[in-house]
């Protein structure tokens, strides 16, 4: 399993040592604005320092643990399927936002933001369902928009199964509908953690709006989030070592390290339910619709276009 490690602080000879190569300083390659070395590996744990002019150093955005003889190593963790363990960390915010399954298929949902989950579907996915005709239906000249999806309630069949539907985007240039009206909400985002980042390096998140605690966990399927109570207290345990209440992890072990404004926008454009969300300098709009499957990815993606969306882009 080949996966890549870098180092991208200051250093005019960088090499790496670990359990790989027998402790060995191994030359890396200088790439851009960092040097980067590509290991073979066998799924395992591995425990490695970088060699920085001579100095032996820690990466500290990476995990940290310290052995049996109080030596403190990175870790590297090697699983069946790994790629670079930086990009795929990197990567699962995003997946979190884009990740897309079927939920509530008997339309049980109350409707609120806590009980909507992405839909991904075949062929049901996917912009060109917004322009492909019904059966039957003639089919749009290129360019033109297949008139019966425009403002059109989805048509939901006796016996056909209704599911909540939700697409988030990325407000284009263009998008200013509807924002004098609707539920407005402004508040402070805060994430809480130790003062060497100990959270973090565990891939954990905590997250606080208003009263609210959020606890985001990175996993082999990417990142999920936690909003119970006991369960978060389950995670701190398990990445201080500590057997504490929510609020005596906060008060005790935790500081606010990141603070920004954010604020929820949140109308109806038609039958849909718009919510703009920014947090800090990040704006997403997520689109929502209880209908059959298939005629509420159209709507969805027709709004999308009449309000001026593109495809997601957290960069």
């Amino acid at each position: 399993m080949v996966v890549s490690l870098k180092w991208r602080g200051k250093g005019g000879d960088v090499k790496i040592a670990g359990e790989f190569n027998g402790w060995e300083p191994s030359p890396t390659d200088r790439t851009h604005d960092m040097w980067q070395v590509n290991l073979d590996l066998k799924p395992g744990r591995y425990e490695y320092k970088w060699v920085v002019d001579g100095e032996w150093l820690l990466d500290e955005s990476q995990r940290i643990d310290t052995d049996t003889s109080g030596n403190k190593n990175n870790i590297l963790i090697v699983e069946e399927g790994c790629k670079d363990q930086k990009e795929e960390e990197g990567k699962a915010e995003v997946h979190e936002e884009m990740k897309e399954k079927i939920v509530d298929e008997e339309g049980e949902g109350s409707g609120d933001s806590d009980s909507w989950e992405r839909v991904s579907v075949g062929d049901c996915s996917g912009e060109d369902l917004a322009n492909k005709p019904e059966p039957g239906e003639p089919k749009p000249e290129p360019g033109e928009t297949n008139p019966t999806l425009v403002g059109s309630t989805p048509s939901v069949q006796p016996g056909k199964k209704e599911v909540n539907i939700e697409r988030v985007f990325s407000p284009g240039s263009e998008y200013n509908a509807e924002m004098n009206e609707g539920e407005k909400d402004e508040y402070m985002v805060e994430y809480w953690d130790t003062l060497d980042y100990t959270l973090m390096k565990e891939g954990l998140w905590l997250k606080q709006i208003k009263n609210k605690w959020i606890l985001r966990r990175l996993d082999r399927a990417g990142v999920s989030s936690v909003e119970d109570k006991t369960e978060i207290e389950k995670y701190l345990f398990q990445a201080l070592g500590i057997q504490k209440t929510l609020e005596s992890y906060v008060s005790d072990n935790l500081g606010c390290n990141i603070q920004f404004n954010g604020s929820t926008h949140r109308y109806k454009y038609d039958d849909v339910t718009v919510e703009c969300i920014q947090e800090g300098d990040l704006r997403t709009v997520s689109l929502r619709l209880q209908s059959e499957l298939c005629p509420g990815l159209k709507k969805i993606y027709e709004t999308a276009r009449h309000l001026g969306l593109e495809k997601l882009n957290l960069v």
